[in-house]
């Protein structure tokens, strides 16, 4: 996780939809990004890392927005579930149907 203390808290207590505020990423090997965090699916019964995904993208101007845009993209993919795959929680359907082709022709 690339956010610690109350940041932290606010992302583990994130409702499905929702999404934390952007930050960026800056690791040593590459150049830095925008990330943030986005609850996929809804933590009952789960505990509190079920259906969180970090996203990243490339600096933009209004951030924010750019996020917003995303993640709505992102929420529409997570229908149909990607079964049986044990990730489904966080997986979109779309990377699971990509995964399996690829494994069919390797």
């Amino acid at each position: 996780m690339y956010v610690e203390g109350n940041a932290l808290r606010t992302v583990l207590n994130l409702a499905k939809g929702e999404r934390s505020s952007v930050f960026r990423v800056s690791p040593r090997l590459r150049n830095s990004v925008l990330s943030w965090y986005l609850r996929l699916r809804d933590t009952t019964g789960h505990d509190a890392l079920w259906g969180l995904v970090r996203i990243e993208m490339s600096e933009c101007e209004n951030p924010g927005d750019r996020a917003d845009e995303i993640s709505r993209w992102v929420l529409a993919e997570t229908s149909p579930l990607a079964l049986p795959d044990g990730r489904w929680d966080k997986m979109s359907y779309g990377i699971r149907e990509a995964e399996e082709f690829l494994r069919a022709i390797s």
